[in-house]
């Protein structure tokens, strides 16, 4: 693990652990400050009342003068950053036409190099964070930018978070807790894949609420392409927020060409040392390339395989979910994979779904499904896959989330779509 990996977890444990806001605020300067080599870091907050960007922390400046720094939303360069939620990167701030020169009087701080990222949360921008003179190396450069806007979706979050909790009101408190949650969902599943030929990606997500902790993703990673479905323990924005800052960690490794199997234990022992003691992380991991795919399994239930014949193989556990016990062994498999085959990975909140007699959807039907669509695109498939668990569920309330994923290998040619006859018997129990 290298130093920037190692400061990018320390950065999402010292926000976790954080507090009160302004804890977490100033935890975050420090980290983006460290992170980047800079002379000084500084957050502002939007004032939607006044609509006033506001400075509430700072690395170099006594907080009498930090409370005395506000100026209209949009003036300045973080009033620009603000007011369109863009990124601005400058190798000398004092020459760009939006400088404001209203905080240098004030501080008495001079600055040439300047990055500038928008704190965002579920689209809307709460502030921005900023770091300011370089202290080592060439200029703050794009591969910066990167990081710090990365680094920028945990921060955002975790200051959101710890804003809720200020709610007088307590059921004002648990329903914008809700509000976060369903925003940490939208961070993590993405919805666009673009796997190198012959594999094709396609994916479904519905929490059982208004947020959930399920995880999937998909990204290159040195000419090879990872796929990843994972589930935190625990409902709510708790696990929402644990599962956010486990994807943006996973996602970081993996923007560095990094293997993240070759690094799983590593996101174990981190999980570990953050979670709380009851809380594990099940995670599916694979990285697919010529002919298959190296695959690792912390924990996570079964994944199913329909080979090009019909042979279904179950692709079990290889070690202990995250953050129980990191020290445990872990084994890392190769599966080949032949034109014509396809992947299903989902959560356990599809075959443990209950419908009005209390029995489960289960594997045998989950199989007869996979083996009807095998001819269908992924969405689709998985579109028929969970029309049948909403039919045999026969009303009942979702009790867990559902998330679906699957992996075909294309092969040469295209398989027409097919009319699939679902059977009564799929929908309701014997």
């Amino acid at each position: 693990m290298d130093a920037t990996q190692a400061a990018l977890i320390e950065a999402t444990r010292s926000m976790l652990n954080a507090d009160r806001t302004l804890d977490v605020i100033e935890r975050i300067l420090h980290s983006a400050q460290s992170l980047l080599n800079a002379q000084a870091a500084s957050v502002f907050l939007i004032d939607n009342r006044r609509r006033n960007l506001e400075m509430v922390a700072s690395t170099n400046l006594p907080r009498h003068v930090v409370e005395s720094i506000r100026f209209p939303l949009g003036e300045g360069v973080a009033g620009w950053v603000a007011q369109h939620n863009e990124t601005v990167l400058l190798e000398d701030l004092t020459r760009d036409p939006r400088y404001y020169a209203g905080v240098a009087k004030k501080t008495g701080f001079e600055t040439r190099g300047y990055l500038c990222v928008p704190l965002a949360v579920n689209g809307t921008t709460i502030g921005t964070v900023q770091v300011l003179n370089q202290t080592v190396g060439p200029p703050f450069n794009a591969a910066d930018q990167q990081l710090l806007e990365n680094f920028a979706v945990i921060a955002a979050l975790a200051i959101e978070k710890y804003r809720l909790h200020s709610l007088a009101v307590e059921k004002e408190r648990i329903e914008a807790e809700l509000a976060v949650g369903k925003a940490f969902q939208s961070t993590l599943l993405p919805s666009h894949f673009s796997p190198p030929d012959p594999w094709q990606i396609a994916a479904f997500n519905e929490p059982a609420r208004l947020m959930g902790g399920d995880l999937y993703d998909a990204m290159p990673i040195n000419g090879k392409y990872m796929v990843a479905l994972g589930d935190v323990s625990g409902k709510g924005p708790g696990a929402a927020f644990w599962m956010s800052g486990f994807a943006h960690v996973l996602r970081f490794i993996v923007e560095q060409d990094k293997d993240p199997i070759d690094h799983i234990k590593m996101l174990d022992e981190h999980l570990h040392n953050t979670m709380p003691s009851d809380s594990f992380l099940t995670l599916f991991l694979a990285v697919f390339e010529e002919g298959g795919f190296r695959y690792t399994s912390a924990g996570h239930n079964p994944m199913l395989l329909l080979h090009a014949d019909g042979e279904i193989e179950w692709l079990g556990a290889t070690g202990l979910p995250l953050s129980l016990l990191p020290f445990s062994p872990r084994e890392t498999k190769w599966v080949e994979m032949g034109p014509g085959s396809r992947l299903v990975l989902f959560s356990d909140g599809l075959t443990e779904a209950e419908n009005c007699n209390g029995l489960m959807y289960e594997e045998k039907r989950l199989e007869r499904m996979v083996r009807r669509t095998k001819d269908l695109p992924g969405d689709e498939a998985i579109h028929r896959l969970i029309r049948s668990v909403k039919r045999f569920a026969c009303g009942q309330e979702q009790s867990d989330d559902l998330t679906v994923m699957t992996v075909t290998h294309s092969g040469a040619t295209e398989t027409a779509a097919v009319e699939i006859e679902e059977r009564e018997s799929d929908s309701i129990a014997a």
